[in-house]
């Protein structure tokens, strides 16, 4: 798995770090959850392992959601099993990638171990959501995509450094947390990502 730096910045990309089904399930959970929460459905109709399909399920009170809509975060600490399972997959797999980006940004890896990397919560931004310009904490953020890109509108992540990143299911972006960079309003759909804050060297 390479990491691919974008436009000679220290944003980096990494493809395929989940499959598109198992992104699918995530994406799925947070939705589902969001919308159980809402009471714009009925979270009995999920079972414990699989989700269903929500462009195709019509029943649910999209306006009610819309009014119901506060906090963007789906929390996974309490999540089935299989969903922790691949939220566990998830870090494992964004080792290696984040090791590769240590290296082609003359990094040291001193300090780094698996530990560091904690996936949660899941962000749902809906229509009208956005995160306005600003930095993060630490040293590192990673932000991994698990929603299709035809699945919603919007919702680019952009750099002032020149990179904009159109969010799709499987991309790992790993950047430092001080560089400055926007979400712009998702118009249409949902857009799911997870996030993961994390300093290699003591503070």
């Amino acid at each position: 798995m390479n990491i691919k730096l974008l436009n000679d910045t220290k944003v980096g990309i990494a493809e395929n770090v989940l499959t598109d089904e198992e992104c699918k399930i995530l994406h799925d959970y947070a939705v589902a959850t969001k919308l159980a929460e809402s009471g714009a459905i009925d979270v009995e109709a999920y079972s414990s392992s699989t989700f269903m399909n929500l462009e195709e399920d019509k029943t649910y009170d999209l306006e009610k959601l819309t009014n119901f809509w506060g906090s963007k975060n789906v929390l996974t600490h309490d999540a089935p099993d299989h969903i922790r399972e691949l939220i566990s997959k998830l870090i494992d797999n964004s080792i290696s990638p984040f090791a590769d980006y240590l290296e082609a940004i003359d990094a040291s890896t001193k300090g780094f171990t698996r530990d560091l990397i904690t996936f949660s919560p899941i962000h749902v931004y809906a229509s009208g959501h956005n995160f306005g310009h600003h930095v993060d904490c630490h040293e590192y953020a990673l932000v991994f995509y698990v929603s299709d890109p035809s699945e919603f509108e919007g919702g680019e992540l952009v750099y002032d450094a020149g990179p904009e990143i159109t969010p799709s299911r499987g991309v790992l972006v790993i950047a430092p947390s001080d560089m400055p960079h926007e979400v712009l309003e998702v118009t249409s759909g949902y857009r799911c990502s997870l996030t993961a804050f994390f300093s290699t060297t003591e503070d």
